[in-house]
């Protein structure tokens, strides 16, 4: 090759040197918000849920307590949406410790409220109540499992090209909470047409769970499935 094509093709690559390495960045950004963000989501949604059951129960000390939780994760999923959002991202090495710090007295507070609850509600035979406080617990310690290992792996790989070093793309990024509204009454004369059905397909088990009931809630009569086929 004459010498002036094998320059140019050097100055090609290195020109797309930055592209590659802004791209690695997104990847890692859209696989860390989908890992992030389904433990908050679980949080937010079984929260939620276990809101309206205690307020239906006219139960004021638990409404107060899973505020508290609710609270927690809404502001775990601010953290998440302004620590990763690729537009300000530089390019260079994510430094997870700010967003660890970040999450950590929101995480306790999580935490430590659905274990004590899940210990009251067992105690009082409320299982179904129990089971719930019980996933949320579940999801806030994964949520740390998570941090951690991409903690971990930004260490490990620390001085290494973004494009060795940038984690595999995952799946979009993760749904944000569903605020769903009820299905609308029908007319005065049509007052006996069944409920809407909506089917909920989803590979996720706690992802299926937690919808299917909500929109049980909401009157919605609901099928589910594990997958497209």
């Amino acid at each position: 090759m004459p010498e002036s094509l094998w320059a140019h093709q050097a100055a090609e690559d290195v020109s797309q040197q930055p592209d590659a390495a802004a791209g690695a960045m997104r990847d890692l950004l859209r696989s860390l918000r989908h890992d992030l963000r389904t433990p908050i989501n679980h949080i937010v949604g079984y929260s939620e849920l276990l809101l309206e059951n205690a307020q239906d129960l006219g139960q004021p000390g638990l409404v107060a307590s899973i505020q508290k939780i609710l609270i927690a994760g809404t502001a775990l999923l601010g953290h998440i949406g302004d620590f990763l959002d690729s537009s300000k991202a530089n390019g260079g090495a994510l430094d997870l410790d700010p967003l660890r710090f970040a999450l950590r007295t929101q995480l306790n507070a999580i935490i430590g409220y659905s274990e004590m609850l899940y210990e009251e509600t067992e105690e009082q035979g409320q299982p179904e109540l129990a089971a719930d406080f019980r996933r949320i617990c579940s999801a806030g310690k994964h949520l740390l499992g998570v941090i951690n290992a991409f903690l971990e792996l930004s260490k490990a790989e620390a001085g290494e090209d973004a494009g060795e070093a940038a984690a595999p793309a995952g799946p979009p990024a993760g749904q944000e909470v569903l605020r769903l509204q009820p299905p609308a009454p029908p007319p005065a004369a049509e007052a006996s047409v069944e409920p809407a059905s909506v089917l909920v397909v989803d590979d996720n088990e706690i992802n299926r769970d937690m919808l299917a009931r909500r929109l049980d809630r909401l009157g919605y009569r609901v099928a589910l499935a594990e997958h497209g086929r």
